[in-house]
């Protein structure tokens, strides 16, 4: 306590304050681009940017390129000097530059050349370099003015356009968007021209403009044009002259802008509407009219070599020594206090005579003048730690703020008042009747006012200091008054708390729930609450109406400030500010992006049409009309790729083996208001449809052991508001395969594969031949040559059946070589797994005389589902039964149906196009089977004319199964028979064919 007081005694002695004239003042808020950042030189000489949206530096380390993440250097062995400037782009694409040791550059192939051409013929002075809409390279030095001529390799002077042979050194050279050429040289005489044969000179009206090599007061002109009008300057005098009717007058008032020190490095024109006039002690703005937008310079402390803006409407300012500044608009203003003073601001309120009075975390507090924003006073308080709490007491004409105790002070006087000896202060606020309502750490208070009674209960002072009544000793977070109902809204740790007179109570959610808040506004009758992790409440009478987090409106939950105006609401958080529009229902995020200093907005303040942000890094101000969406599109390009770690040309399009399989592809996106934020997007079209993303900081998609086939890698790039780049990469590739998939090799295989099972089959059929004919010569009796005739006709059926096997597996594999021919490798393999079941059937039926009705018919379905799989979608069938017993106790002898329902296909529906139909029943009736096979094919008498083309036909399973029926019939009492039926219709056209088979019953019994 007696530290406290001590430090009270020294505030009304030692209260410093400063006068504005030592204070820094408003400029548009900025980010500094920095050795830090990989900028090769803080000294700065040259930007430009190309067609493709990178920026070029010239420094004075040479020559780099920047995409808005990282900076790219450029330099060749051959230089005479490292510093370099000049930079501009012909239409080819080709940079161009140029150093102070008279070398010009170029880049091709992305590295960088001298122009040998031009030092042979020019060994001295300070070159200029300039590109027309012709494609024209200019080149001038202390030698004259020159033009290079291509096809000849060669620089041709171009006779002086003042007519003299010397004292004519061209300073300058350029093309207006009218395609009229400006020239100006060293004796400050301007011309024009628009066919590059007659030269006009422009007349001077102010008669100090005489031509002559003494007067040096003239020298170092500069020159810019903007539409029909034209700004010229000297450096050393400060003359201004503006172009009117033709002739360049003299503008006083302009002149009087600058102060007399001022050194003027360069003129340059910005988003098509401003004259910017760089100098050694910040720049000024000229609107077309010649009007200045600003009659104090921006950023005074820093020398600027080169002003220009991007594509994206951004600016950005070369120094020298200060690298690079780099802001997105003239609107987002901010006051930054000097490094030993600090940056972050912590409160923002208004102040006497419609001032502002903002709180730094060092303890400083600023008085400023809204409208220009110039600092009136600073007043540098003993308070060391986070300056939380600053108000303007109104009622007694005091500045009152606080930390480990509340003090005020006379605005513009040093002289200072302990209210209170209280520590750990979190908000002061205006009270009922001109009182002070405070919160602290430990509690939550009324100051009365000496002029009146504040109606409040105040419990009475101790001796020298004022009345005072507490609510609640809790920690608090901020509190506020409402007048016109004379009510107390204190926020606690544990909740929000309406105190009246009479009493208090708590504001809870409409579930329920208690609101656990860092900031309160008012507006009329609604309370706005925003809360620590909870998003943002209104309330009217108590009751919830509004609730917005991140789910909806709000980028976070944590609310850090709020402003209020009517129908909308500004909402300050740590990720940035947040504008919610009540009856659309819609938020508008404003971050570093948008131009704010930083993301943490500590406090706000709204002024007329402005709003003022306490961030991070200074007080900065934006117009309520701000719109900070960023629609600029950004650029994408496909910079690099990586075959197996090894760059690969993407001038062609890539034919790699299967073997170089692994894929690095390298992007550049470019969107430099995103100042890094922005996204990619990427797919590779053949691997996978879906999109993959990816931060600007992780600019490579890498693809590992791709698949044999056609891709397209396709990536876009995405800005912070959810922009897409229009242009994008869509970059397609191939990856061959190996020689075993090739079709060649498969269809070999496959020739292979048959020749194999042809062999096979034939093989076995002699085998049972020889067998069969073995037994028949060793037969000696008439009862065993009767056994060995039985045997005989059971070994000729067994070969007959061995001759079916092959003719129908010679057909599967003659379709699965044209799949493979075809390339068709799906339905290929598709059919070749329902090959092999089917042959597995076969080889096991073959060894059998008789089979279950069950086991046919599950060969028939395997055969059909494979004859489907060939023919496609034109075929269908049905197989159906309708039986007395179960189908595996009907036996019947081996592949008997099969070789009828294979003529119903290859003679009935193979010369049928469409509309392929296959029906096949068995119908069991008493001890008789029939089986019924039915196509609506072309019919017999229109197959048998099809085939009369092929030489000496003759259907061999026909044939066979003749052969068989025979056979079997001979063992089995002649009960087994075929009929045929020719199906037609009306007019007596062939519709089709039926057989059915009559098969007596056996059973398994």
């Amino acid at each position: 306590m007696y530290f406290i007081r001590l430090i009270g005694c020294l505030l009304l002695i030692s209260m410093a304050a400063v006068g504005q004239s030592d204070l820094p003042e408003a400029n548009p808020a900025c980010r500094l681009l920095s050795d830090e950042d990989g900028l090769p030189s803080m000294e700065i000489y040259h930007l430009y940017q190309d067609r493709k949206g990178y920026l070029w530096v010239g420094s004075a380390d040479g020559l780099s390129r920047y995409d808005g993440i990282r900076f790219k250097k450029y330099a060749s062995e051959n230089l005479t000097g490292r510093a370099l400037t000049g930079t501009i782009e012909d239409q080819s694409g080709r940079i161009w530059c140029h150093n102070f040791t008279g070398q010009i550059l170029y880049l091709k192939n992305d590295s960088m050349h001298v122009q040998e051409e031009w030092l042979p013929n020019i060994r001295l002075g300070f070159p200029i370099i300039f590109v027309d809409r012709q494609d024209k390279l200019w080149g001038g030095s202390d030698k004259g003015l020159f033009w290079y001529e291509q096809s000849k390799k060669k620089w041709n002077k171009v006779p002086s356009p003042s007519g003299r042979t010397q004292n004519d050194v061209p300073l300058d050279i350029s093309q207006d968007q009218r395609g009229q050429y400006w020239y100006i040289n060293s004796m400050s005489e301007v011309f024009t021209t628009c066919d590059l044969k007659n030269w006009n000179p422009i007349q001077f009206t102010d008669s100090s403009m005489s031509i002559s090599p003494e007067n040096e007061l003239l020298s170092n002109p500069l020159l810019s044009t903007l539409g029909d009008k034209a700004m010229f300057f000297t450096r050393n005098n400060k003359s201004v002259f503006t172009y009117e009717n033709g002739v360049f007058v003299r503008n006083k008032a302009i002149e009087s802008v600058f102060p007399k020190e001022l050194v003027f490095t360069g003129v340059t024109t910005c988003l098509g509407k401003y004259f910017c006039l760089a100098s050694y002690n910040g720049f000024y703005l000229f609107d077309s009219l010649y009007r200045p937008l600003n009659t104090r310079p921006f950023f005074p402390d820093k020398a600027i070599s080169k002003v220009i803006t991007d594509r994206e409407g951004n600016w950005w300012i070369a120094t020298l020594g200060s690298g690079i500044l780099f802001f997105p608009s003239l609107e987002v203003m901010q006051l930054l206090p000097s490094e030993n003073m600090g940056h972050r601001c912590l409160k923002v309120v208004s102040g006497p005579d419609g001032t502002i009075l903002t709180a730094m975390q060092n303890g400083v507090i600023y008085q400023i003048d809204p409208q220009s924003g110039k600092v009136l006073f600073r007043y540098i308080t003993p308070i060391k730690k986070n300056v939380s709490a600053v108000h303007y007491w109104k009622e007694e004409d005091r500045i009152v703020t606080g930390s480990d105790i509340i003090i005020s002070f006379k605005p513009g006087q040093s002289k200072a008042e302990v209210l209170l000896e209280q520590g750990c202060i979190k908000s002061i606020s205006p009270g009922p009747v001109g009182s002070l309502l405070y919160v602290s750490c430990f509690k939550s208070a009324l100051i009365g006012s000496k002029k009146q009674d504040v109606g409040w209960k105040l419990v009475p002072p101790a001796p020298g200091m004022r009345p005072e009544r507490m609510f609640r000793t809790n920690r608090c977070r901020t509190a506020l008054y409402d007048s016109i109902n004379n009510e107390l809204w204190i926020a606690y740790q544990d909740g929000v708390y309406r105190y009246t007179p009479e009493g208090h109570t708590e504001l809870k959610t409409k579930s329920g729930q208690s609101l656990y808040t860092s900031t309160l506004a008012l507006q009329k009758d609604t309370l706005w609450v925003g809360t620590v992790s909870n998003g943002l409440y209104a309330f009217v009478d108590q009751k919830e109406i509004y609730h917005f987090n991140h789910e909806n409106l709000l980028k976070t939950d944590a609310i850090t400030s709020l402003a209020l105006e009517p129908g909308r609401v500004w909402v300050g958080s740590y990720e940035g500010l947040a504008r919610i529009s009540l009856s659309e229902k819609k938020s508008l995020i404003y971050n570093k992006a948008d131009g704010l200093p930083s993301n943490e907005i500590n406090d706000l303040l709204l002024n007329k049409d402005q709003l003022w942000l306490a961030t991070g890094k200074g007080l900065a101000s934006i117009p309520t009309s701000l719109e900070p969406q960023n629609q600029h599109e950004p650029k994408i390009y496909l910079t690099g790729l990586l075959v197996n770690d090894r760059p690969s040309d993407l001038a062609k399009k890539p034919h790699l083996s299967h073997l170089d399989n692994n894929l690095l592809f390298e992007l550049d996106g470019i969107s430099f208001r995103s100042w890094g934020s922005f996204r990619y997007k990427y797919r590779m079209l053949g691997l996978d449809s879906g999109w993959q993303y990816s931060n600007a900081s992780d600019h490579v998609a890498r693809f590992i052991s791709l698949s044999p086939g056609n891709y397209v890698f396709q990536a876009h790039a995405i800005n912070e508001d959810g922009v897409e780049s229009a242009d994008f990469v869509n970059f397609p590739l191939e990856i061959l395969r190996p020689f075993w998939m090739q079709w060649w090799f498969l269809s070999l295989c496959g020739l292979s594969a048959l020749g194999l099972v042809a062999f096979y089959f034939q093989n076995r059929i002699k085998q049972l031949q020889i067998k069969s004919r073995l037994a028949l010569e060793q037969a000696t009796l008439k009862n065993e040559k009767e056994q060995i005739e039985q045997r005989l006709k059971i070994s000729t059926l067994t070969a007959i059946k061995a001759q079916m096997n092959p003719h129908f597996i010679f057909n599967a594999l003659n379709a699965i070589q044209n799949f493979f021919i075809t390339d068709d490798k799906s339905r290929a393999n598709e059919y070749l797994g329902k090959f092999s079941d089917l042959m597995r059937r076969i080889l096991d039926m073959s060894n059998k005389e008789l089979i279950d009705l069950q086991e046919e018919l599950e060969a028939l379905k395997l055969y059909l589902e494979l004859e489907q799989v060939r023919f496609g979608q034109s075929f269908s069938y049905h197989l159906h039964t309708e039986l007395e017993c179960d189908a595996d106790e009907i036996m019947l002898p081996t592949m008997l149906v099969q070789p009828y329902v294979e003529n119903a296909l290859k003679h009935g529906l193979l010369h049928k196009k469409q509309d392929r139909k296959l029906e096949i029943a068995f119908y069991q009736k008493g001890d008789l089977l029939r089986v019924k096979i039915d196509d609506n094919g072309v019919g017999r008498a229109r197959s048998a004319q099809i085939n009369q083309d092929r030489k000496k036909y003759t259907s061999f399973s026909t044939r066979a199964n003749q052969q068989r029926l025979d056979l079997l019939n001979s063992e089995l009492g002649g009960n087994l028979s075929v009929e045929v039926v020719d199906k037609v219709d009306l007019q007596n056209q062939s519709i089709g064919t039926t057989v059915w088979l009559n098969i007596p019953v056996k059973t398994n019994n």
